[in-house]
């Protein structure tokens, strides 16, 4: 069984700046502040209020609403 292809995949390989780009489905993430840093595989994003990023929004469009028994 093959495994499914990811919708969103964000590597961070940016080095420096406040976006960040989706390699699998072309969206965009931003971030208020500039916080990439090193990480276990390439870069990451650091989330902390005093000296890292406080808040990340992307432009994925919102999922449609649940159906069936978990209304």
């Amino acid at each position: 069984m093959a495994l499914p292809s990811p919708k969103h995949h964000w590597t961070f390989n940016e080095s420096s700046g406040t976006t960040a780009a989706d390699s699998a489905g072309g969206a965009t993430m931003a971030i208020d502040r500039e916080s990439f840093v090193p990480a276990r595989r390439g870069n990451g994003v650091r989330f902390n209020p005093k000296d890292g990023a406080r808040l990340a929004t992307t432009s994925v469009p919102g999922r449609p609403p649940l159906r069936g028994a978990w209304r």
